[in-house]
């Protein structure tokens, strides 16, 4: 290349830097798009290329601009379909004759800056290098900024217009532009009460459902999250039989949801804003009279929370922890507590207290407790599978499961599926069936002796009719309830009464176990009576399933804990 041509060359690749600069600078909200069709014509004309074109990130989509000549019609039509599909990345590895530039965000792939076909300035890549660098800044900026548009605009939870978009855009709109105005309000009954029962997940949860119905049903028109549990729909230039259609539908989705959801209506050709919404909020206070006189909601709610229920158990939010119980002389391991834990979205991984109040407010323990029933049958099949040591383990039965009519069914379903020997599965039962009918107690614990389950009093001595219970009903062991060992390193008088209870556990032929022991000075007070087992975060703090074996049955107990 002679001198004239080099500097013929500079000066086009000068003016061409000029032209994109200017292009790329003045790329500002709507004007975005545009800059960059400018940005890919001067590419296009400076390699004499067939086309040029822009694949970029656009949340989790991508996104193409593009210019070309009529000769690349077909190419570009393809290239299209290709972004749309998600098979972007075969525009740029087919065998098409084409320079790539890849725009990066950080470690992050960012886009494809494309020049198809170019005839001149082949081998010109530091130009589009540069060029590429400046799109990549406008590209980010322009994403954080349609980011915080799209944040001061939509509720982050639904992602619909939130209520500060609904008082522009009845500033923004004229009332006399629409030849007709169709209003949908909706309400969630009792959300609150929802969000302190439940949580405010669950609360969220049944929001976002809402908003998917409004969506599936109104795609096209503007839906408003207008308050905390309100949102509303305005469906503009529709006939009233239109309108009409769309509202029956919207109804009969709504009684298909397992929660109770009111909503009200208005349509007019005289359109009015501020009378239609209030119209619609009369009809859906109406509708909301109803169902909540009728028992409509509470079945609704109660149906809510067992699917809900059934919804965590099946994706694995609901997890068994085992803690170990161990020999008070010896410091081995001799059995183990199964005890439930639940992932909350939250607070992440989170104890009974949390959850079982409420199961037990709608009856639905026995779900959890026959939950934890069936994975400690897979796990003492599983431990005997594999060679280990097998120990007993103790599953809880709330008062509510005992009550539950169907419990020796599903129990003897499950001691029939799983061939195990049935005294390696415990059945704890509260201290508080002494409150219950004395026949279904007697009925419900001979069928689990029957079925060669071991029964297991739990929390005795935290209940004045303890002492009855373990006389009426024949069970296998007893566990002293934590709050009688609380006060024995410094109360004379609890020592004199833990001793009196182990003798007379150990007196009437029933094996005794002591909970909720924290420091070795309960240990040493414990080994001068008759019990026989410790259980308490001073041997082991409960851990999940997969870990108990190699946690508390392989390595030994450390002298000074014995």
């Amino acid at each position: 290349m002679g001198k004239d041509e080099r500097e013929i060359t500079y000066l086009k690749e000068e003016s061409l830097l000029k032209e994109l600069r200017d292009c790329l600078k003045s790329m500002k909200g709507k004007d975005f798009a545009e800059g960059i069709k400018k940005a890919l014509v001067s590419l296009q004309e400076y390699f004499e290329a067939k086309a040029a074109m822009l694949v970029y990130r656009k949340e989790e989509d991508f996104d193409l601009l593009e210019v070309h000549g009529d000769s690349a019609d077909a190419w570009m039509k393809h290239a299209k379909e290709a972004v749309k599909t998600g098979r972007f990345l075969e525009i740029v590895s087919d065998e098409t004759k084409k320079i790539v530039e890849v725009l990066q965000e950080d470690t992050q792939g960012l886009g494809y800056l494309l020049v198809i076909e170019p005839r001149v300035n082949n081998s010109h890549m530091e130009l589009l290098s540069l060029v590429g660098e400046y799109m990549t800044a406008r590209i980010m900026r322009q994403n954080v900024m349609e980011q915080l548009e799209y944040e001061t605009t939509h509720d982050h939870l639904t992602n619909l217009w939130n209520r500060n978009s609904f008082v522009l855009w009845t500033q923004e709109h004229a009332e006399d532009q629409y030849a007709s105005l169709g209003i949908i309000t909706t309400d969630i009954i009792h959300l609150a009460e929802l969000n302190e029962q439940f949580g405010y997940f669950y609360g969220s949860k049944k929001l976002v459902e809402t908003a998917k119905l409004l969506k599936a049903v109104f795609e096209q028109f503007r839906i408003f999250r207008y308050d905390e549990d309100e949102m509303l729909v305005f469906c503009s230039n529709t006939s009233k039989e239109e309108f009409g259609v769309m509202v029956e539908q919207f109804r009969e989705k709504l009684g298909e949801l397992p929660f109770a959801v009111s909503m009200g209506y208005s349509w007019s050709a005289n359109v009015n804003f501020h009378n239609q919404i209030e119209e619609a909020e009369m009809i859906m206070e109406n509708d909301k009279r109803k169902i909540l006189h009728g028992m409509t909601v509470m079945q609704r709610l109660e149906q809510g929370v067992i699917d809900e229920v059934q919804d965590l158990l099946n994706r694995g939010q609901y997890l068994v922890y085992l803690q170990p119980k161990v020999d008070i002389h010896t410091g081995i391991t001799e059995g183990a507590e199964a005890l439930i834990r639940q992932i909350d979205q939250e607070l992440g991984i989170v104890g009974p207290g949390m959850f079982i109040p409420v199961l037990e407010r709608y009856n639905l323990v026995h779900m959890v407790d026959l939950f934890v029933l069936e994975e400690i049958f897979r796990y003492q099949k599983r431990e005997i599978e594999a060679g280990h040591r097998t120990i007993p383990i103790s599953v809880n039965f709330s008062k509510k499961t005992i009550m539950y009519p169907d419990l020796i069914d599903r129990v003897r379903a499950m001691a029939q599926a799983y061939t195990i020997p049935k005294d390696l599965i415990h059945i704890e039962i509260t201290e508080t069936v002494g409150d219950m009918d004395h026949m279904l107690v007697e009925e419900v614990a001979n069928h689990l002796k029957a079925l060669g389950f071991r029964l297991s009093m739990d929390d005795f001595g935290s209940h004045y009719s303890n002492l009855a219970v373990l006389i009426q009903y024949d069970f296998d062991s007893a566990k002293i309830d934590r709050s009688m060992v609380t006060e024995i390193t410094r109360n004379p008088k609890s020592r004199v009464v833990l001793d009196y209870m182990t003798s007379m556990i150990n007196d009437l032929g029933i094996h005794c176990i002591v909970e909720g022991i924290e420091t070795k000075e309960q240990v040493d007070i414990l080994k001068n009576t008759k019990a026989e087992m410790i259980q308490g975060y001073f041997f082991g703090k409960p851990v999940p399933q997969d870990e108990f074996y190699d946690a508390y049955m392989v390595a030994e107990l450390p002298v000074e804990k014995v």
